[in-house]
């Protein structure tokens, strides 16, 4: 099992990044949401 962190400045990618690993079946856990709720 691999853990990867995506960390990255505005405007880098990180979204894109998600969406392909979600696309790819791949699970992903969104700080961002997490911390809205």
């Amino acid at each position: 099992m691999y853990l990867i962190g995506l960390t990255g400045g505005i405007a880098t990618g990180k979204s894109t990044v998600s969406q392909i690993f979600v696309e790819n079946h791949v699970p992903v856990i969104d700080a961002d949401l997490i911390a809205r709720e």
